[in-house]
């Protein structure tokens, strides 16, 4: 479903030189059926983009517009701009190393906590596993993702 609406863009100014966001309106969340945080597609001014929409306090969403976009279109803060956008509904692939998966296997609490981990924190997981060259330093590193994991220790390493 393809949302259409109009907004003016802001600056982010001194937080982030140069950044600019936009809102969305309280009709677009409404539509979105969620506060959530979601990943989306869309255009801004004809243009397409990818982004993700927070979050905000008072219940509808904002999403910065790249430093590329803006170039793109010519865009800047309170200029009055049309987007259309959709739900980005390709889940993020994650490629999970077979050893690690093999690793985890044997530890089924781990693995459901693996499991239930978000997209972001698995891929963090898979490449410090991967980037082990030796056998023994995989073995290692697969003890210690169970290990922190079991501990609920997700972002510490020794």
């Amino acid at each position: 479903m393809i949302i259409k609406f109009n907004t003016t863009l802001f600056s982010a100014e001194p937080q982030f030189k140069g950044g600019i966001y936009f809102y969305t309106t309280p009709e677009v969340t409404t539509e979105l059926g969620t506060a959530g945080k979601i990943r989306i597609n869309g255009r801004l001014n004809g243009a397409p983009f990818t982004s993700v929409l927070l979050p905000s306090a008072d219940g509808r969403h904002y999403a910065p517009v790249s430093a590329d976009m803006q170039a793109v279109t010519g865009v800047k803060p309170g200029d009055q701009v049309e987007f259309e956008i959709e739900v980005d509904s390709d889940p993020t692939e994650v490629i999970i190393p077979p050893d690690l998966l093999a690793e985890l296997a044997k530890h089924p609490e781990a693995y459901d906590k693996f499991d239930n981990l978000a997209s972001s924190h698995k891929r963090e997981y898979s490449k410090y596993f991967a980037t082990a060259k030796k056998p023994k330093t995989k073995l290692r590193r697969s003890s210690r993702i169970i290990e922190m994991l079991l501990n609920r220790n997700y972002y510490k390493s020794k």
